[in-house]
């Protein structure tokens, strides 16, 4: 679930409370509150912030009951949080590769799957077969109907081809 402005605030004024309140109240009276704020911070997404809280236990407060608790929640904190992070490199890698309206692999990707497939073709003597498709007078009728339906014509082709051939589509044309 996404933060309000308001709730952000409000999660922002606790953190800012703790930090101030660290001077003067007990490890008892903080840690719990701490650790609860790391808890709601998980809840809503927000893995760094609860990272930095779960630290803030183990750093300040290692006598009290809790940081074995943080200690294992900072743990599996950080493997969401590494996950995540792989998770988003993986989609932002897989995206570079995408052309971008008909989401069929882009001239670069279909050019090194190309030179892959035919070294490995050659490496076991085998087949391989690449096509070309060409929209026969598409020029005339994005001249007729405008960008906007040629480009609904382009990812029509490009959703009919991907559906229908097995192995690897892209576009070539821009």
């Amino acid at each position: 679930a996404l933060l309000s402005p308001q709730d952000n605030e409000t999660l922002i004024g606790i953190k800012i409370q703790l930090d101030n309140q660290m001077l003067v109240a007990t490890a008892t009276e903080l840690a719990p509150l701490y650790y609860k704020a790391a808890n709601v911070y998980m809840l809503r997404g927000m893995k760094t912030e609860a990272i930095d809280c779960y630290k803030t236990i183990l750093e300040n407060f290692s006598d009290t009951a809790l940081a074995p608790k943080a200690k294992t929640a900072l743990e599996e904190a950080k493997t969401k949080l590494s996950t995540l992070e792989q998770e988003k490199a993986a989609l932002e890698q897989e995206k570079a590769t995408l052309d971008p309206m008909t989401q069929i692999k882009n001239k670069k990707a279909i050019e090194n799957i190309i030179r892959t497939q035919m070294m490995e073709a050659s490496e076991n003597l085998s087949p391989i077969a690449i096509g070309f498709v060409d929209i026969d007078n598409f020029r005339d009728y994005n001249t007729k109907y405008g960008h906007l339906q040629g480009d609904d014509v382009i990812c029509y082709v490009a959703h009919t081809l991907r559906e229908m051939i097995p192995g690897s589509v892209g576009r070539n044309g821009g």
